[in-house]
């Protein structure tokens, strides 16, 4: 289970539908706000994450 998943049901968010959603790309789970909204948390795998912490990478550099 994606870290955050894990964070956000440690705090009471429950997900609808409970389980993780296993894509190639990665994972997703999506959630309901006190507001209504619906709100869905990602997370990559394999070249997918690699390339999300590439650009991650080359966004810090230009800030600093």
């Amino acid at each position: 289970m994606p870290d955050g998943v894990r964070t956000l049901k440690s705090r009471g968010v429950t997900f609808e539908p409970p389980e993780v959603l296993d894509f190639p790309w990665g994972y997703a789970a999506r959630f309901e706000d006190p507001d209504g909204n619906l709100l869905q948390v990602r997370e990559g795998r394999g070249a997918f994450d690699a390339e999300r912490n590439a650009f991650l990478e080359r966004d810090h550099e230009e800030m600093t």
